[in-house]
């Protein structure tokens, strides 16, 4: 109803800008019908060009985000392969701390029963494992280090 309400409101705004060019003698309804007819074409073909264009700028769009997350992806198995690379170069017992608390979630407690050592020494190791990982890893906030500390599989003991 809108769409008709305009285009109605073009077709005799464009009647009466012409109006000095329309012989009286001919008529107006010729003049009027071939006006409305023009208007409605180029009504479609402008909603035929936004479709397009939106078309268009979805496909960039996707295809940007798509290269934003390939890159990131990349970034991602970097940062990864370097935390699962320092993880390994880490002592015996400090790898075992490290993947129990940090990756497996477990408590403090939990830990050093686990491994039959003190509540004190599983501090230790992570302070040191975290020192490690942090002067190996720059450009990365705690909360992405342990975000990729989540995707790392686990160690066999």
């Amino acid at each position: 109803m809108e769409t008709s309400k305009e285009l109605s409101q073009d077709i005799f705004l464009k009647l009466f800008e012409a109006s000095e060019r329309i012989n009286p003698e001919l008529g107006v309804k010729s003049y009027l019908l071939g006006i409305a007819k023009y208007t409605v074409i180029d009504w479609f073909r402008k909603i035929e060009n936004n479709k397009k264009l939106k078309d268009s700028l979805i496909k960039r769009y996707q295809a940007h985000q798509e290269n934003v997350n390939l890159e990131t992806q990349i970034l991602s198995q970097i940062d990864l392969a370097t935390i699962q690379n320092i993880l390994v170069n880490l002592p015996e017992n400090g790898r075992k701390v490290y993947q129990l608390v940090r990756i497996k979630e477990y408590s403090y407690d939990e830990a050093a029963e686990e491994l039959k050592i003190s509540k004190d020494t599983v501090k230790y190791h992570l302070k040191i494992a975290d020192k490690l990982i942090k002067s190996k890893i720059t450009g990365l906030n705690y909360f992405q280090i342990a975000l990729l500390i989540s995707l790392l599989p686990p160690f066999k003991n």
